[in-house]
């Protein structure tokens, strides 16, 4: 997921997508709680690939992510989920937790 700004929706697996950002990142200049766009979320300023990204981490309830997915996408972010099938607004299929799904 190299792109300058994502955001990733879900529960439980969103603190496993930052601690790979952190650890993938060549530098970290922010970690902070924040409200962004109307959620709770955990935004990360770091450098990859010597570009300033951010990425946030959002938690919502799946019936809720297709909705917050288009509110990310219309400001200009990337949006992933592992947990969540963003069109349909529910949780995936077991088997497919382990693979990350642009919205």
């Amino acid at each position: 997921m190299r792109v300058p700004r994502k955001v990733i929706l879900g529960s439980f697996t969103n603190p496993y997508m930052d601690a790979e950002i952190l650890a993938r990142a060549a530098s970290v200049s922010a970690v902070r709680r924040r409200e962004l766009l109307g959620h709770d979320a955990i935004e990360i300023e770091y450098i990859a690939d010597g570009q300033p990204c951010i990425s946030a981490s959002v938690r919502v309830p799946p019936k809720d992510s297709p909705e917050a997915a288009r509110v990310y996408r219309d400001a200009g972010f990337a949006v992933y989920s592992i947990e969540f099938d963003l069109h349909r607004g529910r949780l995936v299929d077991a088997e497919r937790l382990s693979k990350l799904t642009e919205y």
